[in-house]
């Protein structure tokens, strides 16, 4: 009696495989791009934040201001 093949297999082995490859790629693309960003926008608010709190903006503020709208 055989084992039958791990699911991943199935689907590695399947015509439409190409089109599964395409797709992940996008995915993890979509999320790469998501990730930088959602740390910009952090990263802007953090130093309006930052420089709001000590008084003190600076050229980066501005900018910050803009990309964090």
């Amino acid at each position: 009696m055989t084992q039958p093949a791990p699911p991943f297999m199935h689907r590695m082995s399947s015509p439409g495989h190409e089109i599964d490859l395409r797709r992940s790629s996008a995915i993890v693309a979509v999320k790469v791009v998501h990730s930088a960003i959602f740390l910009v926008n952090s990263a802007a608010i953090l130093h309006i934040f930052s420089a709001g709190l000590h008084n003190r903006p600076s050229r980066w503020t501005g900018p910050a201001l803009a990309l964090s709208r």
